[in-house]
């Protein structure tokens, strides 16, 4: 008897929980809504809260039931509550937005809740926002407060100050030179620069021309991708990825420290800085928002007569000495001794040193009285008038940028332009005139995008990525060189002929275009996630620079005579598909896999022909603990500049030149504490590369001359750590360390072996904030037998310096919404070096650039 009551009992919970379950459904949504519409809003809580402790949802239900929930929470004034169940609506459907129905605090917590959601993830690994904990990379981000707070003025200084990067300032044609983990190249070609995912790298050389033009209050976040990324992003993605994120409307308008607050649905930032070598700037930025649609702009103008380097030999303009001359001049060319012969069998200023047995000379040298003629001549040149004004050191600088973006609902419509012009001298020597005597590189971006993301369902996403790019360098891209007997332009054969050393201005331009589409789809499950796309890309790209003596090379400029069959335009064909999964084996293991196919063509038989790119990895998560395992492959796709560009060292193109390969192998830990007040990250990773670009000798034309040619190999093997310690609501105390080894077949890397950076933050939470940070390098190796073989000198220095901020937000209500900020770099004024660029032979190019002495920088900031 008593086993049949229990069995009786046992049925009746069964029925009556399936009763339960059944009235749960979009019945029981429906009749929440209705007690909520007749003031009953605790009855429609308990139902919808019933519902959720019983299960009685599906996963679409849940969706549905969470809103109204939300509503009557807000409606009850339990805002903490309403907030917690928001975050689970937006992780069920991460594109879930209100509408102009909803109540207005709904509205409102929703976008909050969003915003401080997107601030936790990533969306640059995988194109899609991840957890960066579980992102199948290793990835690091610097906050819009961090930029503020540690009074960054330019990209190149974040990168200065974060793991995994070696930054060398140059000053020159490119103002930096961005090396990931070790890679050295003459440009920073390795590194995919994006601006909320549009490439910025010129189109033609693959460098991303990172100077001081981007607006930093408009940047919302940096994300830094370590590592090969052409699963993703195809070629070029070589030794990472830096996408800047700008900044939404929301981000702006929500932005509590602001003047007439009133204006709900509008806002404007503007800055005014003024320092240390006549540099001044001015960002502004405005934001407008109203229903579905909202509209955000950033500008930036940047002007800098930058520091006097004529301190330096290397800038003073100073002719060298007779012995210099005397041994610079004494050649064994045959062409210029029998040019020597002909035009000046009985010249005074040459004298025969050695001849052969039948008496012919073979070794020529200038005389006393020739060695001190060469000398008159190059210091009555360096004594001139330039461009109509006398020659002095002078390396100005002057760009500005233009980003905007209009959303309508899922439809997002962006453009972004920029244009910098800077003085070439400081990659050069003193063959070289200043900005003001007309040496000066523009190079130009231009790019527009329309962007539809969609969710079709709360797993189902779309997203159609279509943008149109122009970039080059314009026409007021000038070289003025000195053609003189102490940098090789002039040899004795013109000293017998009674040539005068003289200047000559080089007019550039080069101009790319490209059309590119990609579409992406993606499903998103509790458990497991997949994201498959294509994209395809059309570009017309110029090889060599046309160049002209007159001041439109675009109309009066030719290509070398070197130049291959055909023109020097190229149509590139690229199409790409790619896929990525992950899935979680249990709960705290995550496995990732992606795999893209890359497919190139250039006019009718060029091109690398097809790529395939790898990458896998592992994450476990356990408690505070994240361990990372990964594997990844990239290619590097020569330049269209590399492969068809020619100089007068590098007279031969190569069409046919393969791409640049990596395998990494990277491990990755991090630790924080359950406050997340404390974390620390370890990572350790070995990079192989093979088929490096290098100039090499080949022959031509009966001589030799340099050609590029995929020959080098190299494996660098590193680790870099970075830890952040929230101490209390006040100090904040952050540092990274890098170390960097190469175990290479090619000499000794010029690269750094330490790298270290340390950040102390102090903010009283009353509107002062006090930044103290400092960057350590040690000695980079140079010379023979390392990788810039030509350099006159063994090694740069290493070094120590310190920067601060000091900043201040009125929060009285008169004041509210400004801010004043003072900024100083090199704060000990410390003369330090960075390397010249890798082919610095100590002649035409400086081995090394002395960095900014001591520098200071004041701000004023409104926010309406």
């Amino acid at each position: 008897m008593k086993n049949i009551t229990i069995c009786v009992l046992f049925m009746s919970f069964l029925i009556q929980y399936q009763a339960l379950s059944q009235e749960c459904g979009i019945s029981a949504i429906q009749q929440a809504r209705k007690l909520y519409d007749v003031g009953r809003i605790m009855e429609s809580i308990k139902l919808l809260e019933h519902c959720f402790e019983i299960n009685g949802f599906t996963r679409k239900e849940k969706l549905e039931a969470l809103k109204p929930l939300v509503i009557g929470y807000v409606a009850i004034d339990r805002y903490e509550k309403a907030e917690q169940l928001s975050e689970q609506i937006l992780k069920l459907d991460p594109n879930f937005s209100s509408e102009n129905s909803d109540p207005l605090l709904f509205q409102q917590l929703i976008k909050k809740v969003k915003h401080r959601i997107e601030q936790q993830l990533v969306s640059s690994v995988s194109k899609v926002f991840e957890d960066p904990n579980k992102a199948p990379t290793s990835i690091h981000v610097i906050t819009h407060e961090e930029i503020q707070n540690r009074g960054y003025q330019s990209i190149v200084e974040i990168l200065q100050d974060i793991p995994g990067f070696d930054i060398n300032i140059v000053k020159g044609v490119n103002y930096a030179m961005i090396q990931p983990r070790g890679y050295r190249s003459n440009l920073s070609d390795r590194v995919l620069f994006l601006i909320d995912g549009v490439e910025e790298n010129d189109m033609n050389t693959d460098n991303p021309w990172i100077s001081r033009q981007y607006n930093m209050d408009y940047i919302k976040r940096v994300e830094v991708v370590y590592g090969p990324a052409s699963t993703m992003y195809g070629a070029n993605a070589f030794g990472g990825v830096v996408n800047i994120i700008t900044k939404s409307p929301d981000d702006m308008i929500n932005v509590k420290n602001r003047w007439l607050a009133k204006k709900k649905n509008l806002s404007i930032h503007v800055d005014g800085n003024y320092g240390t070598f006549n540099t001044a700037f001015f960002d502004a930025s405005v934001a407008w928002s109203k229903g579905q649609v909202s509209f955000i702009s950033g500008f930036r103008y940047y002007y800098s007569d930058e520091m006097d380097l004529s301190f330096d030999p290397n800038w003073k303009y100073q002719v060298k000495d007779e012995n210099f001359y005397r041994n610079k001049l004494t050649t064994s060319n045959t062409d210029v001794i029998q040019k020597v012969l002909t035009s000046a069998p009985s010249s005074p200023l040459y004298r025969v040193v050695q001849s052969n047995s039948e008496g012919t000379p073979t070794t020529i040298a200038p005389t006393n009285q020739g060695a001190q003629r060469a000398m008159e001549y190059d210091r009555a040149a360096l004594n001139s008038e330039v461009g109509n004004e006398p020659l002095s050191f002078t390396n100005h600088t002057e760009a500005w940028s233009w980003n905007a973006k209009l959303m309508v609902r899922d439809l997002t419509f962006g453009f972004q332009t920029m244009s910098k012009t800077e003085g070439t001298i400081g990659w050069f020597n003193n063959s070289r005139a200043g900005s003001k005597n007309g040496g000066v590189f523009n190079q130009r971006n231009f790019s527009t995008y329309l962007r539809y993301d969609k969710y079709l369902s709360s797993n189902f996403f779309i997203t159609l990525f279509t943008r149109f790019k122009n970039h080059g360098a314009g026409n007021n891209s000038r070289s003025v060189r000195v053609n003189s007997y102490y940098n090789g332009r002039l040899s004795l054969a013109n000293l017998t002929t009674q040539t005068a050393s003289n200047w000559t201005t080089t007019y550039f331009f080069n101009e790319a275009s490209q059309m590119r589409s990609e579409l992406r789809m993606g499903y998103r499950a509790e458990h497991f996630n997949i994201i498959a796309g294509g994209e395809f890309r059309y570009s017309i790209k110029q090889g060599p620079y046309l160049t002209s003596t007159q001041t439109f090379p675009s109309e009066e400029g030719t290509v070398p005579a070197s130049a291959i069959k055909g023109g020097h335009l190229f149509q590139h064909r690229d199409i790409g598909a790619y896929v990525q999964i992950s899935y979680d084996i249990f709960q705290p293991f995550r496995i990732t896999t992606g795999f893209r196919i890359d497919n190139n063509k250039i006019r009718e038989s060029g091109g690398y022909g097809t790529e395939y790119n790898y990458r896998f990895a592992g994450v476990y998560s356990i408690q505070n603990f994240i361990f990372k395992g990964i594997f990844s492959t990239a290619f590097k796709d020569a330049s269209t500049w590399t492969k068809y560009a020619t100089t007068s060292s590098r007279a031969l193109p190569n069409p046919t030149l393969e791409p640049e390969r990596v395998n990494n192998i990277e491990f990755t830990g991090r630790w924080k504490n359950n406050e997340d007040s404390f974390n620390i990250e370890l990572a350790i990773f070995n990079s192989s590369y093979t088929g490096l670009v290098r100039a090499r000798p080949t022959s031509y034309q009966g001589g030799t001359t340099l050609q590029n040619q995929a020959a080098g190999e190299l494996t660098v093997f590193g680790l870099q750590t970075n830890l952040n310690y929230l101490i209390n609501k006040k100090w904040r105390l952050y540092a990274n360390y890098t170390y960097l080894k190469d175990i290479g077949k090619n000499g000794t890397l010029s690269i750094p072996s330490n790298l270290f950076n340390l950040g102390f933050n102090w903010n009283n939470q009353k509107g002062l904030n006090i930044n103290l940070r400092g960057n350590y390098k040690s000695s980079v190796p140079m010379g023979s037998g390392t990788s810039t073989p030509n350099s006159p000198i063994t090694s740069v220095d290493s070094y120590f310096v310190a920067n601060m901020s000091i900043s201040y937000q009125f929060q009285q209500r008169a004041l509210m919404g400004l801010k004043l900020q003072i900024t100083a770099n090199n704060l000990l004024d410390h003369l330090y070096y960075h390397p010249g660029i890798r082919t610095a032979d100590g002649n035409t190019y400086a081995p090394r650039i002395p960095q900014n002495t001591r520098n200071i920088t004041g701000k004023i900031s409104i926010t309406f």
